[in-house]
């Protein structure tokens, strides 16, 4: 009678203790082992990466910067953040600037929505008096190739009804709108008409103008033509 009772008991024991076994292999299987109660961290969708990486290159130029040149972001983000464009530190601590400091404003500027129309011209303008590079006539081109803004609230839309109407009348909005590219231009044509300026630059920039002149910007292209004839008659 003990035999016939023990015998069975044992079968469940066993069954239970493989059974046990396979549950947990299994689990351990789905969730990545052992002991891992974490789930899988959300994929990073390709905006949420691009701008990490931006941060992460932003930060990597501010670690090889000098102070001086931490400085200069410093003050920029001053007179930004206090929206006058009269600061006359504008004109005083920006001149000669170094790779470091024009790399960090080129971040600046990239890292601005695009609505941002006069913090991404200002970037422009202190980077239009420093062109002694052919990167910072690659990131002229960058400006001028950019799509143009349609509208102050909303660069993909095209204007409100009543937006619309006013850009026909106001030719200050137009000009926002077209702010960073028209800077591009008058940086040009500044460096043409400037003392000593590099003969790979001009060069470099006589190419910029005549791709400005097939703008999508109606603005663009009109100030583009008009430089260039001013340029070419001398005047």
């Amino acid at each position: 009678m003990r035999k016939r009772v023990l015998v069975p008991l044992i079968l469940i024991f066993v069954v239970a203790a493989a059974w046990k076994g396979l549950v947990q292999s299994q689990t351990e299987t789905v969730t990545g082992g052992a002991g891992s109660s974490d789930s899988a961290p959300p994929a990073i969708s390709g905006a949420e990466g691009s701008a990490l990486g931006r941060q992460a290159a932003s930060e990597e130029k501010k670690s090889e910067a000098n102070p001086n040149d931490l400085r200069t972001l410093k003050i920029f983000d001053e007179i930004i953040a206090s929206r006058n464009d009269n600061d006359p530190r504008l004109d005083t601590e920006f001149r000669n600037l170094s790779p470091a400091a024009k790399a960090m404003l080129r971040d600046r500027y990239r890292n601005y929505q695009r609505e941002k129309r006069n913090e991404r011209g200002t970037v422009v303008f202190l980077l239009g008096r420093n062109l002694t590079s052919a990167e910072d006539m690659t990131f002229l081109r960058e400006v001028l190739s950019e799509p143009p803004c349609r509208s102050m609230k909303d660069c993909e839309k095209d204007p409100a009804n009543g937006e619309a109407s006013s850009l026909h009348q106001d030719m200050g909005t137009e000009i926002s709108l077209a702010y960073p590219q028209v800077v591009v231009l008058k940086s040009i044509e500044a460096l043409f008409e400037r003392d000593g300026s590099d003969p790979q630059r001009l060069e470099e920039a006589k190419v910029i103008l005549e791709a400005a002149k097939r703008s999508q910007s109606d603005k663009v292209r009109d100030l583009a033509g008009a430089i260039q004839h001013r340029l070419s008659s001398g005047e």
